[in-house]
């Protein structure tokens, strides 16, 4: 497992650089090895505050809380690059287990009203990011990560590259 976390190594540094796909821009290196709130990094790239909406979210017993999340972006009608557009900018899909959570933040995560970036700010729970996957193709980049801390999750975040690209041309 390559690990990002609040104080990176330059040895887990240099085996995150070694994974990153080789057809990547800049800009889609930012978004897979970054390691704070998604929610944010694509507000400020998309250059409008990114939402999250929980498409579904199914309690398994015994496991946890599966969830689909998308962060779509609303562009006012005037708006140059996306007039009048709603953009997904991220689809995400977590398991969160019931082991090793606290139950405060499941039941947040149960009210389906927060990202779970947002949630981990408002706690102020600890936690590090260890991606361990990065894929890219001519249409997604794409991470798997591990949080652990105080909590623990896997999330997978899909990026829509032509999303991306004119998202770029806004920074």
């Amino acid at each position: 497992m390559i690990g990002i976390s609040e104080q990176p190594t330059e040895k887990n540094i240099q085996q995150l650089i070694d994974k990153l796909p080789k057809d990547i821009n800049p800009l889609e290196r930012v978004i897979l090895c970054h390691d704070g709130t998604v929610q944010t990094l694509l507000s400020v790239l998309f250059g409008v505050p990114v939402k999250v909406e929980v498409l579904s979210q199914q309690e398994l017993p015994d496991i946890g809380i599966l969830r689909w999340t998308k962060l779509v972006a609303v562009y006012p009608l005037t708006d140059m690059i996306f007039p009048g557009n709603e953009v997904t900018a991220c689809l995400a899909e977590s398991i969160i287990p019931f082991k090793n959570n606290p139950e405060g933040f499941l039941t947040a995560i149960r009210e389906q009203s927060m990202g779970i970036g947002q949630i981990l700010k408002a706690t102020g729970l600890k936690q590090e990011r260890h991606v361990f996957g990065l894929y890219a193709d001519e249409n997604v980049i794409a991470r798997n990560y591990h949080i652990s801390g105080d909590v623990e999750m896997i999330i997978t975040e899909t990026f829509p590259r032509e999303a991306i690209k004119k998202a770029g041309k806004i920074v």
